[in-house]
């Protein structure tokens, strides 16, 4: 399953900082960021049908330790939202 992203990245004092559009077409994925770890999140829904979704930074989808990925799990296709993602580069 495939997402899709729309990223902007920048520098905010020591951390970088990538803010991500995602359009979803699935109920779970990873969102590699660019990032060599994430520090912090935000997330900001648009148009969620989803309930129960969960976000869990530097590992992946299946539980497996991933640094600058968020796995993803419990969306429902058609779900938009905005992330921001704090970490280093």
């Amino acid at each position: 399953m495939a997402f899709t992203l729309t990223r902007h990245k920048t520098v905010f004092g020591n951390e970088a900082i990538e803010h991500i559009k995602v359009l979803t077409d699935g109920a779970e994925a990873n969102i590699t960021t660019s990032l060599r770890s994430i520090n912090a999140f935000a997330i900001g829904c648009i148009s969620m049908t989803a309930i129960t979704y969960t976000f869990t930074e530097n590992v992946n989808s299946t539980g497996t330790a991933a640094l600058g990925t968020l796995g993803v799990s419990g969306l429902t296709s058609g779900d938009e939202f905005f992330i921001t993602v704090f970490g280093t580069r």
